[in-house]
């Protein structure tokens, strides 16, 4: 099974657009999908931002997240700890320190960042992967 580290932004863009990136989070079978464990905090901060963009009630927006989170596995802190300061400085160099948890996920799992962010395509040694890419491998 093809195992992909999943950016906050996928999930956050599922949240404002019911499209292929959702469908493909909902329902891939061959893919498991991996995050660090801030990414719930990193979507919830979006919600009311979705919920005023889509017209959706904001219970809605919730509901559908939490649907979202639930096709995903939350890889626990302490399995980043080995890469974790390279991690931080290869973030920290590219201008987006915050970003490390899922540049030390994709490195301890050997998997690439699905991601709309494009800080990642600035950091060394980061594999990403797009949307396009991930629907040929479902």
């Amino acid at each position: 099974m093809k195992r992909i580290v999943l950016d906050a932004s996928v999930v956050v863009a599922c949240l404002f657009k019911d499209g292929s990136a959702r469908r493909i989070l909902l329902h891939a079978s061959n893919v498991t999908f991996l995050a660090p464990p801030g990414i719930q905090e990193e979507a919830e901060a979006q919600l009311s931002r979705a919920a005023r963009r889509t017209g959706l009630p904001p219970e809605t927006v919730r509901l559908i997240l939490g649907d979202l989170l639930r096709h995903l596995e939350v890889v626990p802190m302490n399995r980043l700890r080995s890469v974790g300061a390279k991690a931080r400085k290869t973030a920290r160099d590219a201008g987006d320190e915050n970003d490390w948890e899922y540049v030390a996920l994709s490195w301890v799992e050997d998997a690439p960042i699905w991601t709309y962010d494009a800080d990642f395509s600035r950091m060394d040694g980061v594999r990403t992967i797009s949307t396009a890419e991930v629907s040929g491998e479902t």
